[in-house]
């Protein structure tokens, strides 16, 4: 029963990454055409990656004293 559980748990997890490959690859398909029109399944994408991204950023946070050091100088010129 307990093999039976853990099979079904690795189906569920391969179905769920196989769900968004499908809408990434979906969406870069769309982005192939020249449609500018918003889309859902474009959306959908930037869910998907905006959630790997909040993952790797609980992962790896910012250390304190980054915020707590002054701003760079700028001594170079910017010309515009």
């Amino acid at each position: 029963m307990k093999d039976l559980q853990l099979q079904v748990q690795t189906l569920v997890e391969e179905n769920r990454s196989l769900k968004k490959e499908v809408k990434c690859l979906q969406a870069n398909k769309l982005k192939q055409g020249s449609n500018i029109n918003a889309n859902p399944e474009v959306d959908e994408l930037i869910v998907v990656f905006g959630k790997k991204y909040g993952v790797m950023f609980e992962m790896f946070p910012p250390s304190p004293k980054l915020f707590q050091q002054p701003p760079p100088s700028m001594s170079v010129e910017i010309i515009s």
